[in-house]
């Protein structure tokens, strides 16, 4: 199936600003990066009417000329409950529905339409864009290209009023670099990390059999998959240490046993679970630098890290540190239930696996998996305390070859893993940099 999987809708959620309001929710973000200022000018205008001038003449005409300026369809979010946000037939700008038309001889009635001249048209036909124009005439419009008769969907994608309200703010400044910049630098005292007997190796792990298969080269699981306490028992009976992986997103954080140690993604999990119990940190809490303002017993680092930002960072930090060696790193994660198990190719020919969890939330991976086993001499040398390997949702035989790798050193099996990873590998940013 061929469509535009990751295209949302654009959140329009003025008529929920009130009932926020009354939640106690004391600001909304308007969301105006890779758009126009026009587009930015009108949405801040609209919801500040809403908000402040609800029975303003200029809040109806603000509104059409917002849906007009940029519309690829609109969505409250999950504001309605959870729900496809997806709008997959396009991923760009339609402007504003106006309704269906029949054309007869290249054209149609346009008297009991919301239109003026000058508006620009665009007719469609499904998800094909037949073409567009400048509306010319009143009460009847003439599209000026050839197209059969019949029914169409018609939108309107210019509105003369939007020079007016560019032209209240002029043309957009050219930033050309040579603005100087002011860098504000805070020099933090530098550490002496230990140096351990070996670095440790923290599977992260989803199923039974390849929990298995990786636990004689384990220090400790990180587990998210189904019936946790086998998982737990399993790995107490061969003396390594289990972490509750906990997912990403919970509406509530669940009560678990007292002491288990638990893996988090977000502030309120950590603060759930700091309750004496071993609390470690998932890269997705997004540790950039040594300033990382939480305490957990370990952290794992963003992989959107460099050599040099690691080696700074180790520097810097006193306290327990894990880098993510191998796997499939996560690009995108959503509650939207249009993201089914399988895969999404892209144009190029990429393909990234798809798989929802066992609490029903959608993962999208990267292409290729994360290999850093050429450096992981230098990783011990930063003080690195841990490595993360992720072989969830993939076969036992790869996560064990995987494992005895790491544990061992030797590089014997790295061709089978290449092959078995489809035959490439990438180094992340570690290498090149964000």
């Amino acid at each position: 199936e061929s469509a535009y999987v990751l295209s949302n809708a654009d959140m329009y959620c003025i008529d929920y600003l009130k009932e926020l309001e009354s939640l106690g929710v004391t600001s909304v973000k308007i969301e105006g990066r890779m758009r126009s200022p026009a587009y930015a000018h009108l949405a801040s205008k609209a919801y500040s009417l809403q908000l402040n001038d609800p029975d303003s003449e200029e809040l109806e005409p603000t509104v059409k000329l917002l849906k007009t300026v940029f519309n690829r369809g609109f969505c409250h979010g999950y504001l309605d409950g959870v729900q496809n946000l997806i709008q997959s037939t396009y991923p760009d700008n339609r402007g504003q529905f106006l309704g269906k038309v029949t054309v007869t001889n290249k054209r149609f009635p346009s008297a009991g339409l919301d239109v003026g001249l000058k508006d620009g048209l665009s007719l469609f036909r499904g998800s094909e864009k037949v073409g567009g124009f400048s509306l010319t005439t009143e009460g009847t419009a003439v599209v000026p290209f050839a197209i059969p008769n019949g029914d169409y969907d018609l939108y309107r994608t210019y509105d003369p009023r939007i020079d007016e309200v560019k032209n209240t703010f002029g043309p957009t400044p050219k930033f050309t670099g040579s603005m100087k910049r002011c860098e504000k630098r805070v020099d933090l005292p530098r550490i002496e990390r230990p140096q351990l007997p070996r670095v440790e190796l923290s599977f992260y792990v989803s199923g039974m059999k390849v929990l298995e298969s990786v636990l004689p080269y384990a220090d400790r699981i990180y587990y998210d998959g189904p019936d946790y306490a086998a998982a737990a028992e399993m790995c107490a009976s061969g003396t390594k240490e289990f972490v509750l992986n906990l997912p990403r997103f919970t509406p509530e954080e669940p009560d678990l046993p007292e002491g288990m140690a638990v893996m988090v993604h977000n502030p309120g999990q950590y603060r759930k679970y700091s309750d004496g119990r071993r609390v470690y940190c998932g890269y997705i809490m997004n540790m950039f630098n040594s300033a990382f303002p939480l305490d957990p017993y370990q952290t794992t680092l963003s992989v959107e890290l460099s050599r040099a930002d690691i080696r700074d960072l180790c520097a810097r930090y006193p306290k327990r540190v894990e880098v993510m060696v191998f796997g499939r790193t996560e690009l995108m994660f959503s509650r939207d239930p249009h993201l089914k198990n399988g895969s999404i190719k892209d144009e190029k020919g990429y393909v990234f696996p798809v798989y929802r969890d066992r609490n029903d939330y959608g993962h999208i991976l990267n292409s290729s998996d994360l290999m850093l086993f050429d450096v992981r001499k230098e990783l011990e040398r930063y003080g690195v305390n841990s490595f993360g390997i992720d072989v969830r949702k993939r076969p036992a035989q790869l996560a064990a070859l995987v494992g005895k790798a790491f544990r061992s050193g030797s590089d014997a099996d790295v061709p089978k893993i290449k092959q078995m990873c489809g035959g490439t590998f990438n180094t992340g940013h570690y290498l090149r940099g964000v």
